[in-house]
């Protein structure tokens, strides 16, 4: 089956002269433990941005997916050559939701309150990813809540300068909760965001566009970001797959593995390294499903070096495969929320051979949503849990 590859849309970031040492420990305070591994070589509402690649269109016929050959694309040329020695340091955590008490404390002015404590793991790394799940907007009177779905979240506009002031540099928007109040509120929210220096990544006026890998170039280095969803309807009857985009409809890209290995495969002969982000796995439920893996290793086995996942609300298992790296669950980052408070911060180091090394910062989630360092105590039972 031909798949349409989207245009990949591509952002150079500087990278900093030097980092302020109030924010870049030089070793992980004695109270918390890491667990370290090394891999082996081998306004007026504006549409979503655009691709310039338009014939190229899925679409969903009487429950068919059919998806058609695309025209090719050219990837910018890197405006410099990478260092042979390069590596690229990357900070992952998971779902993010800045709605409920964090958005209060947000909406009062006090913006670096959800990530202070854990900023000294977030803002020194090259490149700050995570999961934003929530709609994000400054005009509420617009918005319209999808109807019969639970729990829809809309964090206030400031909530995108308290992701830029700790790090943040790329989020996904490819989740159950981006469309909880409409394609308007998506489309200010990546407004927004891009207006604070953060690439989004899984959304978009088509499937074409949901589909596009975002680009950051660091140094040389280029670094593809691919974003899809793929979860089961909410208890309720919801049916999530409603906010897949296809040629005629806005909305997340959906995962599947042909199409991330299709995306993949496209992309990489114009990148460095290729990076998915997945929203996948069933809530509250630890261990992998059969199709977490299968989604997961068709990215790895399709090229990418790291696929970041999360949903599940709990932290899963991190695999090394195949020359790359996994982690399916990063759980609740930064989420008022009852459940199980247990998070992490995923560290990596990429090389021109892939994912060198990576650590694990355990964290955990305060009362009213915030992420603090773990103890050493707690860094233990919260490793254990994935068995590390």
């Amino acid at each position: 089956m031909g798949c349409a590859q989207p245009e990949p849309v591509q952002v150079v970031v500087e990278t900093p002269s030097a980092v302020p040492q109030t924010l870049a420990p030089t070793s992980t305070p004695a109270a918390t433990a890491t667990a370290v591994a090394t891999l082996g070589s081998p306004s007026t509402p504006t549409p979503l941005p655009t691709s310039t690649v338009s014939n190229s269109e899925s679409a969903i016929d009487n429950g068919q997916l059919t998806i058609e050959p695309p025209t090719p694309t050219v990837t910018q040329p890197a405006t410099a050559m990478p260092d042979p020695n390069y590596s690229i340091q990357i900070a992952a955590v998971g779902d993010i939701m800045l709605d409920r008490r964090l958005g209060a404390r947000i909406a009062d002015g006090d913006v670096g309150y959800p990530f202070e404590l854990m900023r000294p793991w977030l803002e020194p790394a090259d490149i700050t990813v995570g999961n934003f799940e929530s709609a994000l907007g400054d005009r509420p009177d617009v918005y319209t809540a999808a109807e019969g779905k639970s729990y829809p979240f809309l964090s206030p506009p400031e909530a995108a300068r308290a992701l830029a002031a700790s790090g943040f540099d790329v989020v996904s928007l490819a989740n159950n909760h981006a469309l909880d109040y409409g394609i308007e509120a998506v489309r200010d929210g990546v407004r927004l965001l891009e207006a604070q220096g953060i690439t989004t990544v899984g959304v978009g006026e088509n499937a074409n566009e949901a589909r596009a890998p975002q680009i950051v170039e660091i140094d040389g280095v280029k670094l593809a970001f691919l974003a899809y969803i793929d979860v089961l309807s909410e208890d309720q009857g919801y049916d999530m797959t409603a906010w897949e985009a296809t040629d005629a409809r806005p909305g997340v890209a959906w995962g599947r593995p042909e199409i991330v290995t299709a995306d993949v495969q496209a992309i990489l002969p114009d990148v460095d390294h290729v990076i998915v982000l997945l929203h996948f796995g069933i809530e509250y439920l630890r261990p992998i499903t059969p199709e977490q893996q299968t989604l997961a290793r068709a990215a790895v086995d399709a090229g990418a070096d790291l696929v970041i996942g999360h949903h599940a609300h709990v932290l899963q298992k991190v695999e090394e495969y195949n020359g790359g790296l996994i982690a399916y669950g990063l759980g609740n980052f930064a989420f008022d929320i009852d459940g199980d408070p247990s998070t992490m911060v995923l560290q990596a180091w990429l090389t021109k051979d892939g994912v060198e090394r990576f650590e694990l910062i355990p964290a955990v989630i305060e009362p009213g949503g915030r992420p603090r360092p773990a103890t050493a105590e707690e860094s233990r039972e919260i490793l254990g849990q994935i068995g590390r």
